[in-house]
């Protein structure tokens, strides 16, 4: 069973529930508290070898690029996010992607910017990038942005419960603000898998 006493530095899967970090309330929440079954997202990078489980949002890219050097500067709190988004942002271009949703075509999305992939609504210390993703809906939400650098922005917003992502460059990823590796991907949720008190 799953419990939650928000203490990070984001506590992003937190937000998804308007909890804030006071493990006095957390405590109390608990006590009270009702079961209910809460779904998992699952990732797998076939070329590294990685097979992880994730339950708030995992993303692609940019964002990933950011989280991964938002890491090395945590001594910052909060403002580590926007450390990292800097630094990743310094040596960014938008790459082409091939996806296919729930075992159909393959697409090719051309200059795709950063992609998230959620369970729950925020990431990145409190941006709702999956604004309808819901973690007792039986799927995950997709959230792609195209050319960033452009004067438009393309969003591209689905709900799934099958997602494959590859890209012929090297492509960040991470999962609930670990950094996994890089692309090709594959995305899948299990439902109501944890039992978790809310």
């Amino acid at each position: 069973m799953l419990k939650l006493i928000p203490l990070g530095t984001g506590s992003d899967f937190a937000r998804t529930f308007n909890w804030k970090n006071n493990s006095l309330e957390a405590i109390e929440r608990i006590g009270k508290g009702q079961r209910q079954k809460v779904d998992v997202g699952h990732v797998v990078l076939p070329s590294g070898g990685v097979d992880r489980y994730f339950i708030n949002v995992a993303d692609i890219h940019l964002s990933a690029k950011g989280g991964y050097y938002a890491a090395k500067y945590k001594k910052l709190g909060t403002f580590c996010y926007v450390a990292g988004a800097l630094h990743g942002f310094a040596s960014h271009k938008n790459q082409d992607f091939d996806i296919r949703i729930d075992d159909g075509e393959w697409q090719l999305f051309p200059k795709v910017t950063t992609m998230a992939v959620g369970n729950a609504k925020y990431y990145g210390g409190g941006m709702k990038i999956t604004p309808t993703a819901d973690p007792f809906s039986n799927d995950l939400e997709v959230v792609m942005l195209q050319k960033f650098k452009c004067v438009h922005t393309i969003e591209i917003r689905q709900h799934f419960v099958n997602l494959e992502v590859e890209s012929k460059e090297k492509i960040f990823i991470q999962a609930d603000g670990e950094h996994l590796g890089f692309l090709p991907a594959k995305f899948s949720i299990l439902p109501g898998a944890i039992d978790f008190l809310v």
